[in-house]
C-alpha cells in the first residue's frame, strides 16, 4: 500500500485488519530483490478517524497519543490492542496498491499501468542519500514482477472489500 499522505493508508490498513485480513505496519517497508518486511512501527491513527473505526473506539481511551500541531490527537495503535496477532516478517511483493482518496464517496479498485505505478510511488521510495539516483532500477523491477492498481478510498467496507476480493486471486 502506497499512498501520499492524507490517502487514509492507516484509517484503510486498520480497517483491513478490524476485517479479517493481516496488517503488520504503519508508515515503512523496507523491499530487497523482490521481498518486503514491514518495519514494526504502530499504527499512527489520526483522531479524526475514530469514528471510521467503530469496532475499537473503546480502546482510544487507552491508548497512548501525541497532540499533533494542530491541536488534535494521533494515537498509536498495535493489532495487539484489539486482540490480533502482530508478527512481521518478510513476504513477496505480489500486488502494488496505490491508494488515492475519494473520502464521502465510492470507493473503486482499477488496474495501473506499471509506468504509472512507478510514477506514483518514485517520491515515496527512498535507497540511501548517496545512491538515490539508483533506485529506479530497483524500483521497476519490483513493479515489474506485480500486479499494479489504484485504490480510490471512499467508504471503508467497499475499499476493504475490493482488496480482499483482488488480493483471493493474486
Amino acid at each position: 500500500m502506497v499512498g501520499d499522505k492524507g490517502a487514509g493508508k492507516t484509517t484503510f490498513m486498520v480497517s483491513l485488519l478490524l476485517r479479517g485480513s493481516r496488517a503488520v505496519g504503519d508508515e515503512l517497508v523496507l523491499v530487497k530483490e523482490g521481498m518486503a518486511t514491514p518495519f514494526p512501527r504502530r499504527f499512527h491513527i489520526k483522531q479524526e478517524s475514530i469514528k471510521l473505526l467503530p469496532e475499537i473506539k473503546h480502546l482510544f481511551d487507552t491508548l497512548p497519543f501525541n497532540m499533533t500541531t494542530y491541536g488534535h490527537k494521533m494515537f498509536s495503535f498495535s493489532p495487539r490492542d484489539a486482540g490480533f496477532e502482530w508478527k512481521i516478517d518478510e513476504g513477496e511483493v505480489r500486488a502494488v496498491f496505490y491508494l488515492m482518496p475519494n473520502h464521502g464517496g465510492e470507493s473503486r479498485l482499477e488496474p495501473c499501468p506499471k509506468f504509472e505505478m512507478v510514477r506514483n510511488i518514485m517520491p515515496m521510495s527512498f535507497l540511501s542519500e548517496t545512491d538515490d539516483h539508483m533506485k529506479i532500477d530497483q524500483l521497476c523491477g519490483l513493479v515489474d514482477k506485480a500486479e499494479c492498481h489504484v485504490l480510490h478510498i471512499g467508504e471503508l467496507p467497499g475499499a476493504v472489500s475490493a482488496l480482499q476480493e483482488k488480493m483471493a486471486v493474486i
